[in-house]
């Protein structure tokens, strides 16, 4: 059995109080192929309340639900600590509006009907990120059952292919599709990506032998217009088997990005597709 083919890129994932981060090597745990394929669910952006009293930053922060439950999303101050609420109750498989705090500032997560937005020590927030880490003017924060990890959609050039969380830019001759496994439950020895009507796996834009799974960021790069893709277990050789998740209806345009999110266990996995703007 093929061992999951680990990226050498450092990946960051933000602890759950204080805003600071901290390098991860997160495993994923081992591969069950029982129980019914659910289609993909398509993100939808949510309204966000007005932060009236906080000034609007340069920083855009969406946030991306995976957990089992709603949550609320505030944006804060740092120092003397102001909160204001700035897209609440965001569904679980969702994806919230676009926020953006003050700066400096942060964007914190809780538990959908939290009480405790401007506390400062042991909070248990489910993430909280500042504006003066990470890099770009544009990052989605996913915030899973157990953590929480920042991606940076505009990073600094020499951070792409050094640094995880740093998308790649867009290729203008094709879409790219970021297929993001983390909340997946057993996949320890990594998944493969098909497209139905198409003989074989698909091999992976930046390293063809980088399995899905774990703190990867598999880039692939589907027909422009619209395709579906369905992920394979790695014993899977030529993902001619049955399907461990999928179909997604991954519908991109060439010179456009989206983010595949995959959670769940093999066999009952979801997947929610996010596009970058």
């Amino acid at each position: 059995m093929r061992r999951l083919c680990l990226s050498f890129a450092l990946l960051v994932s933000l602890v759950a109080c204080g805003g600071t981060a901290t390098p991860t090597s997160t495993p994923a745990p081992s591969l069950r192929t029982d129980g019914p394929n659910r289609p993909s669910s398509t993100a939808t952006a949510l309204t966000a309340a007005p932060a009236a009293s906080l000034a609007v930053g340069s920083i855009k922060y969406r946030v991306v639900n995976l957990t089992s439950s709603a949550v609320d999303v505030y944006v804060r101050s740092q120092g003397l600590v102001v909160a204001a609420p700035a897209a609440m109750g965001v569904a679980s498989g969702s994806v919230s509006a676009t926020v953006a705090p003050p700066e400096p500032g942060t964007v914190v997560v809780l538990k959908a009907g939290g009480t405790n937005p401007t506390c400062v020590s042991a909070c248990g927030f489910l993430a909280e990120s500042s504006t003066n880490a990470g890099e770009g003017a544009q990052r989605t924060l996913v915030v899973r059952s157990d953590g929480a990890t920042e991606y940076w959609e505009l990073p600094r050039a020499a951070s792409v292919g050094a640094v995880g969380n740093a998308l790649r830019p867009a290729d203008p001759t094709r879409p790219l599709v970021f297929v993001i496994a983390q909340a997946v439950t057993d996949a320890q020895f990594g998944l493969q990506l098909a497209y139905p009507g198409t003989a074989g796996c698909q091999k992976n834009v930046d390293a063809s032998n980088l399995l899905i799974g774990g703190t990867n960021v598999a880039v692939f790069g589907p027909k422009a217009g619209g395709t579906s893709v369905t992920l394979h277990a790695s014993t899977d050789k030529d993902c001619s088997g049955t399907p461990v998740g999928g179909p997604y209806a991954a519908t991109v345009a060439a010179g456009a990005r989206a983010y595949l999110f995959l959670s769940g266990s093999s066999g009952s996995m979801k997947g929610l597709v996010v596009q970058v703007p």
